[in-house]
């Protein structure tokens, strides 16, 4: 009897003993996450640290510790704690678990089998941060690597193509990369709700910048049959409509039907480009007709007039 009365005594001591400490856990992470929000991180990062010396396999801990450092410019600390939340999950990915195939537009991760690709959304969080901290700290390559990772884990991830895009075309001086992923980005962009274009931060600003360097970065045609027709007949210019909407496409493809057949222009579609040929005073009101004829889908839409060399 006096024996069962000692183990509950001790087994209850440990069970609060337990409870205090999973109460003191949270009320850290609590207190890092209000920190945070005002923008306080210094404080954030104390409280984080706090909580990891109660609990030091806290992966939650971690990653927003990891924040907090970002937040405070402080990248080399900020990654250490973002790989020590991937460790702890069992989700560091590295070179060596990877066997790297090169494709004809870009480089695909195969993964070893063995590795179960079950990431959380914010899991997957941690592996863009990691790389956007990498692409501070100028590592380049292996910021590529983290994102790769990151879109190939959520393909989804608009912000993350986006990064990768920029990264490949500004700093890796990738052309094909940075094309395949302007593309990527531009095409869920257009599919994307409003509210999953806001949380991916894939602004109107930030499609018309992937529409411009994709059009760039694209090799330039050899010549065709209705350029050669075009100049030729003494048409100098045309205007180019660029939209990966078919929908669009089309409705635009009706309105010139009717505009160009009264100014007897050559009117022609090559897959996401519809071109029409003709005088620069003569395109200039029709481009601004498009305009106005599609003022809330401009968003998807690329309008230039150009010299036809």
């Amino acid at each position: 009897m006096k024996l069962w009365i000692a183990t509950s005594l001790v087994l209850a001591v440990f069970l609060a003993g337990c409870a205090s400490l999973e109460e003191k856990v949270a009320r850290e992470l609590n207190a890092g996450k209000e920190a945070i929000d005002k923008g306080k991180y210094e404080e954030a990062v104390t409280h984080y640290r706090k909580a990891i010396e109660y609990r030091s396999n806290d992966w939650r801990a971690y990653a927003e510790c990891g924040d907090a450092h970002y937040f405070l410019k402080q990248y080399e600390p900020a990654i250490e704690c973002y790989d020590n939340a991937l460790i702890i999950l069992g989700l560091m990915i590295i070179p060596q678990y990877l066997e790297r195939s090169r494709r004809k537009n870009f480089s695909k991760l195969a993964v070893n089998a063995d590795i179960k690709w079950k990431y959380q959304p914010m899991e997957v969080d941690i592996l863009f941060k990691r790389g956007c901290a990498l692409i501070e700290l100028k590592r380049y390559k292996k910021a590529s690597e983290s994102l790769e990772i990151c879109v190939n884990v959520r393909p989804s991830h608009l912000h993350a193509w986006s990064v990768l895009a920029e990264l490949f075309d500004d700093k890796l001086k990738d052309r094909t990369a940075a094309r395949y992923c302007y593309t990527r980005f531009l095409t869920l962009a257009l599919k994307a709700t409003h509210l999953e274009r806001q949380r991916y931060k894939a602004t109107k600003a930030r499609i018309a910048h992937a529409y411009k360097r994709r059009r760039e970065l694209t090799p330039e045609p050899e010549e065709d049959t209705k350029t050669a027709e075009a100049k030729a007949a003494g048409l100098e210019h045309e205007l180019l409509c660029v939209t990966e909407d078919a929908g669009l496409r089309s409705e635009i493809m009706k309105m010139l039907t009717v505009e160009t057949g009264k100014l007897g222009l050559k009117v022609e579609l090559e897959k996401s480009t519809i071109r029409i040929f003709g005088k620069k005073v003569q395109l200039e009101p029709l481009r601004d007709a498009i305009l106005e004829g599609f003022p809330k889908r401009l968003d998807r839409l690329e309008l230039e007039i150009k010299k036809i060399s």
